[in-house]
């Protein structure tokens, strides 16, 4: 059978945070730079405070003008800064059945700009534990894409260290983006439907992957059976199908920064060198650090 879409591509750039000293605390997890360490650090002896060595001065890329150069490259449809809590506000909703939203805009741990996009993951939750951001290609319905078209989704994405080290009970694995079938002049279209793309981290493997359509999969090749929709929503979220809600674990969070939709590849965004330090041993014990991309392309 055929697909609907002939050709999807996603970039994904996430730098993971695995343990550095942290000063300042925030309202969505502890205020640190987007790639980890901010200045250069001299080697130390274990437990030891980070310095920075002398007349040494930090490694460092224009971020902001990094995303502007990425944001006007040609075939960008969209894009989304995550700077304006006025203007992400309204595209924030709550969990399922709640009132309160636990996805808000922080100043303290961004990719670029003035703030990201930081999502609440508390303890005792279930699948649904922190809401989503829903968002259009294009506010005017303009930018949809269907059989044999071809588009580009990029975003970053920053994980706190609790977020990748707790052993959730019962989770089928954190979905980060849905990429859905779009909204149409007086019909709105929810998640869940079969013209669907989901990125998740299926049964907590620790890798990147993908399916189509919602609902339950035999593991075998199924054709989707909807032919005349087009895509164009997408929704930022953790969501862990099947999450015990009476599990007691430590408050994460998840940080998204830096959404860009585009007809054509999006460039890769810039990323900072890691520091020198007095010798590779010490550069490989004492900045652990990881930095994942993830690029993923559809059947022909």
């Amino acid at each position: 059978m055929a697909r609907p879409i002939r050709t999807i591509a996603l970039a994904a750039t996430a730098a993971v945070l695995v343990a550095l000293a942290f000063t300042g605390v925030s309202l969505c997890g502890p205020a640190a730079a987007w790639e980890g360490d901010s200045p250069v650090f001299a080697a130390r002896k274990p437990g030891q405070s980070p310095t920075r060595k002398p007349g040494q001065s930090p490694t460092s890329v224009d971020a902001d003008g990094d995303f502007r150069r990425r944001c006007q490259a040609p075939g960008v449809v969209r894009y989304f800064d995550f700077d304006s809590q006025e203007e992400a506000d309204p595209r924030i909703y709550p969990p399922s059945g709640q009132k309160v939203k636990r996805g808000k805009i922080v100043r303290e741990i961004k990719a670029s700009g003035g703030g990201s996009l930081c999502f609440e993951i508390p303890s005792k939750t279930p699948a649904d534990t922190s809401g989503s951001l829903w968002l259009n290609f294009k506010g005017d319905l303009s930018a949809q894409f269907g059989q044999r078209d071809e588009f580009y989704v990029q975003w970053r994405q920053r994980f706190s260290p609790e977020f990748l080290k707790t052993k959730y009970h019962g989770g089928g694995g954190w979905k980060q983006v849905i990429i859905g079938e779009g909204d149409r002049p007086g019909k709105t279209v929810y998640s869940c439907t079969q013209l669907e793309i989901v990125v998740v981290n299926g049964y907590h493997r620790g890798i990147v992957q993908m399916y189509h359509s919602c609902g339950g999969k035999d593991g075998q090749y199924e054709g989707l059976e909807v032919f005349d929709r087009k895509v164009s929503d997408i929704w930022l979220l953790p969501y862990n199908t099947g999450k015990d809600a009476s599990q007691a674990h430590a408050t994460a969070y998840t940080w998204y920064d830096e959404l860009i939709i585009s007809k054509q590849r999006i460039p890769d965004p810039a990323v900072r060198p890691s520091p020198p330090a007095a010798d590779d041993n010490a550069a490989a014990a004492e900045v652990p650090r990881e930095n994942h991309r993830a690029q993923s392309l559809g059947g022909t």
